[in-house]
């Protein structure tokens, strides 16, 4: 008679449908469901981690490398840049001497990194560096022309400290002077026509302000004048022909 009763509930249920103990296995299940996705979670991450990283070391071993190979071009210009910028930004505290030597330290650094490529084998015999699609080749010649520009440039500028020793403004002429070897170390390595072209203007494009740099001189100003048309017209003859 007691079909309601707590007995008969018991007896229909049993202890081994208790909704409490059938919930124990899924329970169990999901936890080594979680479990199982934590530990694969975190070894795609590990495997996706050190591909990006091996990618990073990649790129940065490239870039490493051309930085490294093209450092005899890259300290000349960054001297010449690091003149214009404290010219620009103290003018007043600019001077001669101190331009001069550091110009000559840029043009010894851009020696000193060219005889350290002669000196490991770089652009020996079939250790020639190809940059840039070809574009760009260090080898033997280059690095021995690099060497004569890098040469020269250190002894113009430290003869032309007396020269400029009253002028206003000697910061541009420093400048303009490592520009033109920056674009000969840049013709020295060229091996594409388009980086030819390239190179040979940025010689020109400073030389023809250096020609006309005393502007208070009428035949340095009609010799930089003349010297532009000239360079134009040749450049435009090699390019187009």
């Amino acid at each position: 008679g007691d079909r309601g009763g707590p007995l008969h509930r018991a007896v229909l249920i049993g202890p081994r449908d208790d909704p409490r103990s059938m919930a124990k296995p899924g329970l169990k299940v999901n936890a080594v469901g979680l479990l199982l996705s934590a530990v694969g979670t975190l070894l795609l991450y590990a495997h996706v981690t050190d591909e990006y990283h091996s990618h990073i070391r990649d790129i940065g071993s490239i870039a490493v490398g051309y930085l490294g190979v093209t450092l005899f071009g890259i300290s000349v210009s960054l001297t010449g840049l690091a003149l214009l910028l404290v010219d620009t930004l103290s003018p007043d505290t600019r001077s001669n001497t101190s331009m001069a030597v550091v110009s000559a330290l840029g043009a010894l650094a851009s020696l000193a990194a060219t005889v350290w490529f002669v000196a490991t084998g770089v652009g020996d015999a079939g250790g020639a560096v190809s940059l840039f699609a070809d574009a760009v080749k260090v080898d033997t010649m280059a690095l021995f022309f690099t060497a004569i520009f890098a040469s020269v440039t250190s002894l113009v500028v430290v003869a032309a400290h007396d020269y400029f020793h009253d002028h206003p403004n000697p910061a541009t002429f420093y400048s303009l002077t490592l520009f033109a070897a920056t674009g000969m170390s840049l013709l020295a390595v060229a091996n594409s026509l388009a980086v030819v072209f390239v190179a040979l203007e940025m010689v020109s494009l400073p030389s023809y302000v250096l020609v006309a740099f005393l502007k208070q001189n009428r035949g340095s100003v009609e010799a930089g004048l003349k010297y532009f048309l000239v360079g134009a017209l040749s450049s435009a003859i090699f390019l187009f022909g």
